[in-house]
């Protein structure tokens, strides 16, 4: 309806049995409450969310259902966002502090077409599930991609700074076919395909 979407506090919220959240103009999110969806709840963002909510580690800023991002969204937060269930990105994701934690799968089945950009000392950890991100997507920047778990395929560019694989969630899978450029690369466990 075109009001300014405001997430505060610390109290937890969600939607459920089909509902649907969706941002369309400039949206914040604070503080340290997590957003659970259930029931095919999705949360869209088609516009442009900024979170910068201190979560407490170990728990997730976002669990339950789908979370849908076609628009602009900025992770500025000096903890670590998780997102425990389906995401995709069909737009842009900027991680300009801290670290962005996809534990989850692309969003009903679907693929990612969208980009990645992650600012230097920021972190894209892929970390479980199966994401899929076709040749118009694209992981780029200073930061660091770590591999945690899971498998994801990507067909598009990836230039970054760093790469690393760590055992988090299992042996995680790192498919590039696309053109790959990483400026570091460490590899305690893991496929780089």
């Amino acid at each position: 309806n075109g009001a300014a979407l405001a997430i505060s506090g610390t109290a937890n919220r969600g939607v459920q049995f089909g509902r649907v959240v969706r941002n369309e103009t400039d949206g914040s999110w604070t503080d340290s409450g997590r957003f659970s969806n259930g029931g095919g709840g999705v949360f869209d963002n088609v516009g442009s969310l900024t979170i910068r909510a201190g979560i407490p580690a170990g728990t997730s800023l976002f669990f339950g259902d789908n979370f849908i991002n076609s628009g602009s969204l900025t992770i500025s937060s000096p903890s670590i966002g998780n997102f425990s269930s389906g995401f995709s990105n069909q737009g842009t994701v900027e991680v300009t502090a801290g670290t962005l934690d996809l534990r989850g799968f692309n969003a009903t089945g679907g693929t990612d077409t969208g980009s990645y950009q992650i600012a230097e000392g920021a972190t894209l950890r892929l970390n479980g599930g199966n994401r899929t991100m076709t040749a118009s997507a694209s992981i780029s920047g200073q930061g660091t991609v770590v591999v945690g778990g899971g498998t994801a395929s990507l067909a598009g560019p990836y230039d970054v700074g760093g790469t690393r694989f760590e055992n988090l969630a299992g042996n995680g899978i790192l498919n590039l076919n696309g053109p790959a450029t990483t400026e570091s690369l460490t590899m305690n466990s893991g496929t780089l395909g």
